[in-house]
């Protein structure tokens, strides 16, 4: 029962804010969510010599929100999305496996105010959304993801460096006929071909005197081919 952790809290804080004009909408948003005994991995070892959760006692995350749709012809849309945050713990003991000690115990390491792993500070985006005649559309989708970390300790040598990528489709809508809507589309995924990773995870020891840290990643597809066949009945 040592090894149990507590139960998480959550308290949420969000202020928002919508303008729409006949050709612009734009949504604010601003938010504090307040965490109290927040699981999160330190590295430690139950009982029965398995990597756990462990409570920290004070974390939060915090940050704002904007999107944005412009639509400077009938035909074309303009939409953007911004976000910026922070997310921090407060204390925390990571631990570090030792190889070294004669009792295999491992190694404590103070943190303050940290940032949480895969919690980037900026996430944007941009695209757009053309309508050359009624039925057919093409969107175009770039993203952008800011540094994130792979652990709690804000460590440079251990994140996911920041990544970005464009994905396109074409759609076009029969509407009427047999059905009531056949939609025909292909999309091609991160068109630019963008190598890039979004996720991982990081693994570290002491041994010889001398810490080692392992870090793994996840490559993502270069570019794809999406097909779609939609029948509304």
């Amino acid at each position: 029962m040592q090894s149990r952790p507590e139960h998480e809290t959550l308290t949420d804080f969000e202020l928002g804010h919508s303008f729409e004009a006949a050709k612009l909408q734009v949504r604010t948003n601003i938010y504090f969510m307040n965490y109290k005994n927040q699981l999160i991995n330190t590295g430690k070892l139950n009982d029965v010599g398995a990597y756990t959760r462990i409570n920290v006692d004070e974390s939060y995350r915090r940050g704002i929100e904007l999107a944005a749709i412009v639509r400077p012809f009938d035909v074309l849309d303009v939409h953007a999305g911004f976000t910026y945050s922070e997310n921090k713990i407060a204390s925390f003991t990571e631990f570090v496996d030792n190889y070294d000690d004669p009792n295999y115990e491992q190694t404590q390491i103070d943190h303050e105010n940290t940032d949480m792993a895969f919690s980037p500070n900026v996430i944007g985006n941009l695209g757009f959304t053309y309508r050359p005649f009624d039925g057919l559309a093409l969107n175009w989708m770039t993203k952008y993801v800011g540094d994130q970390f792979l652990d709690n300790t804000s460590n440079q040598d251990r994140k996911i460096d920041a990544f970005s990528y464009s994905n396109v489709s074409l759609n076009y809508t029969i509407e009427d006929l047999v059905f009531k809507s056949i939609i025909l589309g292909v999309q091609c995924n991160n068109i630019l071909d963008a190598k890039y990773q979004n996720n991982g995870y990081t693994w570290g020891y002491i041994a010889g005197g001398q810490r080692t840290v392992e870090n793994f990643y996840y490559p993502q597809a270069g570019r794809n081919f999406m097909f779609r066949l939609l029948i509304n009945m």
